[in-house]
């Protein structure tokens, strides 16, 4: 139960930060495949597959920006995320799902 509870308040906090994050003008990067990202994706969403985020850092610094970057289940854009901020890039991790949900409510 109290596990449970852990998990919501954070998820509740990252919802904020992902808010906060696009009110400043925030980029987002769908980190799935061209192919996924063909299938659909989120409208303005720049598509960077997580396995070629490293060759994109000096890009990505360059836009000043915060980022959020999305896939399916969040597994790949968690692992996109811990190679952005080792390049000190702030960077909220997403699901495709959760992004749309929240991208609908604003």
């Amino acid at each position: 139960m109290r596990l449970k509870w852990l998990l919501t308040m954070m998820n509740i906090f990252g919802i904020n930060n992902i808010r906060d994050a696009l009110g400043t003008g925030a980029v987002i990067i769908d980190v799935r495949t061209e192919t996924e990202y063909v299938g659909f994706h989120i409208k303005d969403a720049f598509n960077i597959p997580y396995d070629e985020i490293e060759e994109n850092i000096k890009t990505i610094q360059s836009w000043q920006k915060p980022v959020i970057v999305y896939s399916t289940y969040g597994l790949r854009s968690r692992l996109a995320a811990n190679k952005l901020r080792k390049h000190g890039i702030a960077v909220w991790t997403s699901t495709r799902d959760q992004l749309c949900e929240l991208l609908a409510s604003a």
